[in-house]
This record gives structure tokens, C-alpha cells and sequence, in this order.
């Protein structure tokens, strides 16, 4: 939906078009002047969640791929909540890691790596964990 504006600056009518679909007229031209057009990008946004199966000696990766339905010229891959755990076992936590690195974007297709870990007092990663990341791609087109 686009909606036209009037402004008068003096005694010149001046019309502004403002562009609730992604376009937009600027600076303000007065009415006997041909409009200039102007694309802005448009930001868009897909999310996704990647399990990760039980898992033990070290961190566990996965790439999280997301289809976009236009060609992507940049974007950024957003960790929006995780969940990690022991898959059997109570274990006193050490520490966890979640990474989300590598970002690569191939025409319709946006890639990232996903890396998560737990560890228990040991220090090691003996024991069996598993888990979930959530994700969000911030994507604008080419």
C-alpha cells in the first residue's frame, strides 16, 4: 500500500511518496518534476532449530542451511536460545559452549556452522550430551 503525502513549502506544491512496500521518492520533487525511484533493501528473516543427537568425545558440529526464496546478497546467522544437557547421567556442569561461526552465503542458500559442548568436572568431554540450537538468518536480497 502506498500513500502519497502533499507538503507545501512556500507556494509550491511538493508530494512525497512513501513506500510501505520497499520503494521510496526521495528528496520530495515538486509536481511538475518526473519522480526519481529509489529500491531500499528489505531486510528478511527465517528461523530454524538443529538438534543434536546424543554425543561424546568432543564437540559436536552441524551446518544449519537455510533456503531463502531470492537471491541472498548478505546475511547474518543469530543464536536466539539453546538447550544442552547430560543425555543419561546427573553430572555436576564445568562448562558449556555454543558457537555459531561461518557464515557463507551461496546464491539462495545461506550456511552457517553450529558447534555445541558440555563438560563435567572432569573437564573432558566423556560424557554423553545432546541438545538443541535456535537460530535466526538476517538476510537482505541482491
Amino acid at each position: 500500500m502506498k500513500r502519497v503525502y502533499p507538503m507545501v513549502a512556500g507556494a509550491v506544491a511538493m508530494t512525497v511518496l512513501v513506500a510501505l512496500a520497499g520503494t521510496a521518492i526521495w528528496p520530495p520533487v515538486s509536481m511538475a518534476e518526473p519522480a526519481v525511484t529509489q529500491t531500499v533493501p528489505i531486510v528478511n528473516f527465517a528461523r530454524q532449530t538443529i538438534t543434536f543427537e546424543p554425543h561424546t568425545g568432543g564437540l559436536h558440529q552441524k551446518t544449519a542451511k537455510f533456503e531463502l526464496p531470492f537471491e541472498v546478497g548478505s546475511a547474518e546467522v543469530a543464536l536466539t536460545g539453546f538447550e544442552v544437557g547430560f543425555s543419561k547421567a546427573e553430572h555436576q556442569l564445568r562448562s558449556s559452549t555454543v558457537h555459531v561461526t561461518d557464515v557463507r552465503v551461496n546464491g539462495r542458500v545461506v550456511e552457517a556452522s553450529v558447534s555445541i559442548g558440555i563438560r563435567d568436572n572432569s573437564g573432558n568431554y566423556d560424557d554423553r550430551f545432546e541438545g538443541s540450537v535456535d537460530l535466526l538468518v538476517i538476510a537482505t536480497p541482491r
